[in-house]
């Protein structure tokens, strides 16, 4: 599953390039990741696709969704790269490097990005909920605290709702001490009784 980097700009038809992105949609919903990236680059054939619209945006970000849940974190991020080549302002592509970054160890580039798509989509939590986590991981708990808060304020319900799923995502993993999944637990029910 290795990138190929050396990329001409030859042109698709829109066509084309919307039946890719829809493929390559399906696929990555499917959890079909490695088809998904055999797929694009069949699709892709080592060329760099730099017609500006939403389906070529689509395509990068459905390739960095593969490789980032195959753990191919650096082709990933080229994906994602991609994608903002295309749909520069696009946070989904956004978030999707940073996270990227953020699972390389780039913390720094990682809440760069987060700051960025957070300023673009001012009520998505998504980006201030993942900023909390990067200051988190750089040990500034201060700083992620204020950005947590800052999250729930731009949306509560979102932000309850992202919150609930990442602490899931947590505790699914076999790596998450016993200890550290049930204060998630408490977290996650007092996160629903506020809701309630």
């Amino acid at each position: 599953m290795k990138m190929d980097t050396n990329m001409e700009n030859i042109s698709r038809s829109h066509a084309e390039i919307v039946k890719e992105a829809s493929s390559m949609r399906k696929l990555v919903d499917g959890k079909k990741y490695k088809k998904a990236i055999d797929n694009g680059w069949k699709f892709a054939n080592g060329w760099r696709m730099v017609e500006i619209s939403p389906f070529t945006t689509a395509f990068w970000k459905y390739m960095g969704l593969a490789y980032f849940n195959v753990k191919d974190f650096d082709g990933s991020s080229k994906c994602f790269e991609n994608a903002l080549v295309t749909g520069p302002k696009d946070t989904e592509a956004i978030i999707g490097r940073s996270m990227s970054m953020l699972a390389m160890g780039r913390i720094d580039d990682a809440l760069t990005g987060f700051t960025i798509a957070s300023k673009i989509s001012p009520n998505d939590p998504t980006p201030l909920i993942l900023a909390s986590i990067g200051w988190g991981a750089k040990g500034k708990k201060k700083k992620a605290a204020e950005f947590a808060k800052r999250a729930v304020n731009s949306n509560p319900r979102a932000a309850a709702g992202a919150y609930s799923e990442l602490i899931d995502a947590y505790i699914k993993n076999p790596k998450t001490k016993k200890s550290e999944k049930v204060r998630l637990l408490r977290m996650k029910k007092e996160i629903v009784s506020a809701l309630s």
